[in-house]
Parts: C-alpha cells; sequence; structure tokens
C-alpha cells in the first residue's frame, strides 16, 4: 500500500512538472502572437499618426507653393518601409497586412480617400507579398527595400498615368522624393530595426 502511494506522489509530481512545462510553453507561444501583432499594430499606428501629421499641417492649404510642397511631402512616408521590413521579418502576409492597413490608413488620416486608392492599396497589397520573395533572393534588406521602392514607384506611375491621366511632372517629382526618403530610410536605418 505504501508503494503504491509512493508510486502515485512520483506521478503526480511528474506530471506538475509536465504541467509547469506546458504552461511556459503556451506562455512563451502566446507572447510570441503579442508581440507579432504588436508589431503589426505599431507599425500601422506610425503610418496612420505620420499621415494625420501631414494632414493637419497643409490641410487648409490649397494654392501656391505650399501647396505644391504638400504635394511633395506625399512622397515622404513610412509605409514602403514598414511593409518591406515586416515582410522580411516575418513572411509575405504580414507585409500584405502592414503594407494594405498603412496605406488605407494613411489615406484615412491624410482625409485623401480617392480613386487614386482604387490604385495604391492593392499595389501595397503586392509590395507586401513581393519584399518576401526578393529578400529571400537578395538577401541584404537595404538592396530589397531601395529595390522595392523603385517597383512601387514604376508601377504606381503606370497605373496613374494610363487609368487616372495625372500630370507627368508631379508623378516624377513624387517619385524621385520618395525612392530617395526610402533610399535613405533603407541605408540607414534597416539593419538597427531588424536587430
Amino acid at each position: 500500500m505504501f508503494q503504491s502511494k509512493k508510486i502515485n506522489l512520483y506521478k503526480f509530481i511528474k506530471l506538475k512538472y509536465l504541467f509547469v512545462v506546458i504552461i511556459f510553453f503556451l506562455t512563451m507561444e502566446i507572447f510570441g502572437k503579442a508581440k507579432y501583432l504588436f508589431v503589426i499594430f505599431l507599425l500601422i499606428t506610425i503610418n496612420y499618426i505620420f499621415g494625420y501629421g501631414k494632414h493637419l499641417l497643409f490641410r487648409n492649404i490649397k494654392i501656391g507653393r505650399i501647396a505644391l510642397l504638400r504635394h511633395l511631402s506625399n512622397g515622404i512616408e513610412f509605409i514602403t518601409f514598414s511593409t518591406v521590413i515586416s515582410s522580411f521579418h516575418y513572411g509575405p502576409l504580414t507585409g500584405m497586412t502592414v503594407g494594405g492597413l498603412s496605406i488605407l490608413g494613411t489615406y484615412i488620416s491624410e482625409k485623401r480617400i480617392s480613386q487614386f486608392s482604387l490604385a495604391t492599396v492593392p499595389v501595397y497589397i503586392l509590395l507586401g507579398f513581393l519584399s518576401y520573395f526578393l529578400s529571400q533572393k537578395f538577401v541584404n534588406i537595404k538592396i530589397t527595400g531601395i529595390l522595392v521602392s523603385i517597383i512601387y514607384n514604376i508601377i504606381i506611375n503606370f497605373l496613374l498615368a494610363v487609368f487616372y491621366k495625372v500630370n507627368v511632372i508631379k508623378m516624377l517629382t513624387f517619385s524621385i522624393i520618395n525612392i530617395i526618403f526610402n533610399a535613405y530610410l533603407f541605408l540607414n536605418f534597416s539593419q538597427l530595426i531588424i536587430k
């Protein structure tokens, strides 16, 4: 009888440790997913706040040189950077989610949802998908990011020129500013963010 209790006590201790180990791994898994969701939320929120800040700065300006500055400031964005970084680190589905929701959130925060949204939102979703596969080929996040920025500007300029008849000078100035700004971000901050 005493031996039977000893075996039960031994089994109980063994089950207790097994339970602790299972709880530990479940906690780590939940924390990992929470961290992952927090990063996605943080990236989308940063893009939303940046867009809202631009909107507040330029909201009442319609004409003149400052209006041109307002247009040129659209080339300064963190969406491409966020999309590529999240796709590079977390995979294509995350990149697609961050890209699509960030551009949509930016349009909402800047109060400039228009027919162009029909072109740009799907392009950012595509970039999230494409970034992952380019990062597998080039491995270097800096090269991937600059290449994705160039690809984005080629695609969006083509779509806007063909379907929306946008002013070519405005398109080119936007693209030059956008590519230079994104190249600066990727060359100086991408390795830091990935680490």
